[in-house]
């Protein structure tokens, strides 16, 4: 079964010809958003595993005080919830917060 390729011309959406060009370099950036951990799933074999040891005490701890600094990476599954890219450790983290 051949699979169709969406092809990306690089044409001007309808919303960004109403934007200025400072509101255009912005809809480009990545977006971060709050996203329940009830929606998030592991990565299936994933390489790495999380240890509960010392630098998870200190994560978590950090996590208290500071909240999450660098956000997980996530892509969302076509059942609409998310799938962990990178940041196992910082999900778990939140988790035991």
């Amino acid at each position: 079964m051949s699979r169709k390729k969406d092809i990306d011309l690089d044409l001007t959406g309808f919303a960004e010809l109403f934007m200025n060009d400072e509101g255009r370099a912005e809809s480009r950036l990545p977006r971060i958003y709050d996203i329940p951990l009830s929606e998030i799933d592991d990565f299936p074999n994933h390489p790495f595993k999380v240890k509960m040891d010392e630098d998870m005490n200190q994560l978590v701890q950090s996590v208290k005080e500071r909240g999450v600094i660098t956000p997980i990476t996530l892509r969302q599954k076509e059942d609409g919830r998310y799938e962990i890219v990178s940041g196992h450790r910082r999900r778990k983290a939140c988790e035991l917060a």
